[in-house]
């Protein structure tokens, strides 16, 4: 055999499983029968216990209770056994099996059953045996769910009872243990009933964990006292379990008081254990809150399952966007790479082609040669490189050894000036390419930056929480609301709460109130959809702290019944909302067109994620290479972050913007460009914080143009209760006072607090 080999932890493991050797050995029903020894031990062995150690700890427990020469032969006996059946099945190298551990613990029963039988008892000690079976039976399944096993996996219908029947067994052993007046059953019975209650089945829990307490308690005490009060505080946890943990703890110590004194169960009750039940129970609230939140979702709840295959997609999917990300990053600097402007040609180059193609093909090639001492590369030379300063051969730019003697002249100044055309018009296609692959890196890199974002998102595991699940289910029945299934996803601000109820009951307020007082956040209905069987699904999601009203209003330019600015108000995410004012060049339809161009493709880039310098780059290049003509946009963009009041101003080409904070208005002007003018636009970008009651006014250049900032800020003053829709009249009415011919428009925000 291999060597003994003991850690700390199993130091530890081994004095529980003498503290627990020495409990069940000192168990004794009423009727003097004591059968649980043995089958704890069996059990013990059978969990992959090394009965090396076992042994000697079944002795001195055996011989502590029973120290006489029947109690020897009846301790040993079972100890050589699971020995020898031990040694056997290490030579085999396998685990021993259960029912081999239950035929030896059946042969252990033969000594006590001769003793007795010599003694005259005959019904007793086989009676004894049978139990010791079944008990046996029983530990060996529970002490494997959670000693081998673990209770990482959901238990099996024979496992919960075995358990169920196993705090009934050391019930019984616990209540046996009585030092004055003190008992050790009463902290034990309090922290279970607290474990059941929240962290297992809750009402079932609660009343089955009472039940097996007080038969437990019963068979030793054979008091149906006992198991009146045991119950009537089970029955308490289980009312209270939907309340804080310490106010349950608190109740089920009263309960448990008050039951023993009214019932007068027991003599001689007084305040240690009082207290033994208050520690019991709130030791049970003091246990970290990661374990038993392990507890709650682990085998024990049914969608364990479900809930660990969600995180197990979510890491492979994150794996998978992060290398995504990376090809995308890949593709953005090979095309950056690539990107290198124009390809200088040097004059020399083109003056070496004319004279080899042009010159070289003249039937009087050989004379001008001959003269020069080579082509005539080396003095057309000086024509190109004047040709290429200027745009184009003239016969001014030729020599007058050219001049003189050249019979092709015109012909010649011709195939200088192609040459010319063909260098312009190859750089004009590699600038082109450069502006192409410029926009498509931008394009890559976006993507990957949404990618690599996405992926850090999917690489954060989703907590469950399977003890509210329980508590919303239970408190929406309470307020009459057929709810059938509740699923618990992450944590405060980041928690979603998904529901499916009757259809009739959906818009029920009790809804949201119930689940935000459980959840201790402030919830709001994120979606609803069909479900089966006349149910539907609900999503409750945190609501933020701030939301918006919002108005407009606008007019055309005189003539045209179609204005050029567009408006845009958009929630991009549950806390992201986009508000845009675009102002196409020039009027009516042409500059509608343009208008809603420059905001659809900034909104399309903005609701699929990408960062605000990305979406600003690349739609300016997108617009700059449709443009024509005067085909550009101004664009006032608003982004607010509704958790915070954030705002980030964006302005490319846009007037100013008044906004309203407290009780000071200030203007904010920008100095960019408009879309679609130049590639390489940096638009300008501000960022303020607004609060409750604060007022944004973006406005499109029709109405800046007649109307200052300061008359707008005093219309804003004038107005003590902002309405959005009146405000954007008034200064519209304002502007057209004062002239206003231009298409015009005003976006007016205010924003207010839920809390």
């Amino acid at each position: 055999m291999k060597r003994i080999s003991l850690r700390r932890n199993d130091i530890i493991r081994y004095f529980c499983d003498l503290v627990i050797l020495l409990l069940f050995e000192n168990a004794e029903a009423a009727g003097g029968l004591r059968p649980l020894g043995l089958a704890v031990f069996s059990a013990l062995v059978f969990s992959r216990r090394n009965v090396i150690l076992l042994a000697p700890m079944y002795l001195a427990a055996c011989l502590l209770k029973d120290f006489s020469y029947v109690g020897l032969v009846v301790a040993v006996t079972p100890a050589v056994l699971f020995i020898a059946a031990y040694f056997v099945y290490h030579k085999l190298n396998r685990p021993m099996h259960r029912t081999t551990a239950l035929i030896v613990t059946l042969l252990s029963c033969v000594p006590r059953v001769a003793f007795s039988m010599v003694n005259g008892e005959i019904y007793a000690p086989i009676l004894s045996s049978v139990i010791t079976l079944v008990a046996a039976y029983v530990l060996m399944t529970a002490l494997n769910a959670v000693a081998v096993r673990g209770l990482r996996y959901r238990l099996t219908v024979d496992e919960r009872i075995s358990l169920i029947v196993a705090v009934g067994m050391l019930s019984l052993s616990l209540f046996t243990i009585k030092i004055r007046n003190f008992n050790l059953l009463y902290p034990f019975f309090a922290f279970c009933l607290m474990l059941s209650a929240y962290a297992f089945q809750g009402v079932q829990g609660a009343l089955v964990t009472g039940l097996s307490v007080a038969l437990g308690a019963s068979l030793q005490g054979g008091s149906s006292g006992v198991f009146a009060v045991i119950m009537i505080t089970a029955g308490v946890a289980a009312a209270f379990k939907n309340l804080p943990e310490a106010a349950c703890a608190f109740a089920l110590t009263v309960a448990f008081t008050f039951s023993l004194f009214f019932l007068d169960t027991f003599s001689g009750y007084g305040y240690v254990n009082a207290i033994s039940i208050f520690v019991g129970a709130f030791s049970y609230v003091l246990v970290p809150r990661k374990y038993k939140t392990m507890l709650s979702s682990s085998g024990i709840s049914y969608t364990a399952v479900g809930k660990s295959v969600v995180n197990k997609n979510r890491r492979e999917t994150s794996i998978r966007l992060y290398s995504l990300a990376g090809v995308f990053e890949d593709m953005k600097n090979l095309l950056s790479a690539e990107s290198g402007g124009k390809t200088e040609v040097s004059p020399e180059a083109v003056a070496y082609d004319v004279a080899s193609n042009f010159c070289g093909r003249c039937e009087n090639a050989n004379n001008c040669f001959r003269s020069l001492g080579g082509d005539t590369g080396v003095i057309l030379n000086g024509v190109v490189e004047t040709s290429m300063k200027k745009g184009k051969a003239t016969i001014i730019d030729m020599p007058p050894f050219i001049t003189s003697r050249c019979k092709k002249l015109n012909g010649l100044i011709g195939a200088v000036n192609d040459r010319l055309i063909k260098i312009e018009c190859a750089g004009e296609q590699a600038e082109e390419a450069d502006k192409n692959r410029a926009l498509l890196a931008a394009e890559m890199g976006g993507v990957a930056e949404v990618l690599d974002n996405l992926g850090d998102e999917f690489k954060r595991p989703l907590s469950f929480d399977g003890r509210r699940e329980r508590r919303i289910s239970d408190e929406l029945t309470r307020r009459g609301v057929d709810c059938k299934e509740v699923l618990v996803c992450g944590e405060q601000a980041d928690v979603d709460v998904t529901l499916v109820v009757k259809k009739e009951d959906a818009d029920k307020k009790a809804i949201v109130e119930e689940v935000s007082r459980i959840m201790k956040v402030r919830l709001k209905k994120t979606h609803e959809s069909d479900a089966t069987d006349g149910y539907a699904g609900i999503v409750l999601s945190p609501a933020p702290r701030y939301d918006f009203v919002y108005g407009s209003a606008g007019k055309s330019r005189r003539g045209n019944d179609v204005s050029g600015d567009v408006i845009l108000v958009r929630r991009m995410s549950k806390n992201r909302v986009l508000f845009a004012v675009g102002d196409g060049m020039g009027s009516g339809k042409n500059a509608n067109d343009l208008s809603e161009r420059a905001v659809k493709t900034i909104e399309n880039f903005f609701e699929a994620g990408f960062s605000e310098d990305v979406v600003m780059e690349v739609s300016n290049k997108i617009l700059t290479r449709h443009a024509t003509g005067d085909g550009f946009s101004a664009v006032d963009i608003m982004v607010l972050n509704l958790n915070t009041g954030a705002v980030n101003f964006i302005k490319l080409g846009a007037t100013f913007t008044v906004i309203k904070s407290g009780d000071e208005p200030e203007i904010i002007e920008g100095n960019a460009l408009p879309m679609g003018v130049v590639e390489n636009v940096q638009p300008f970008v501000t960022r303020r914080v607004l609060s409750e009651n604060d007022v944004a006014v973006l406005l499109s250049d029709g109405v800046t143009d007649v109307t200052t900032g300061g008359e707008i800020a005093e219309i804003l003053d004038e107005e003590r209760r902002i309405n959005p829709e009146v405000l954007s009249s008034k200064i519209l009415d304002a502007a057209v006072k004062n002239g206003a011919s231009d298409d015009a428009t005003v976006l007016t925000v205010k924003i207010f607090s839920r809390i």
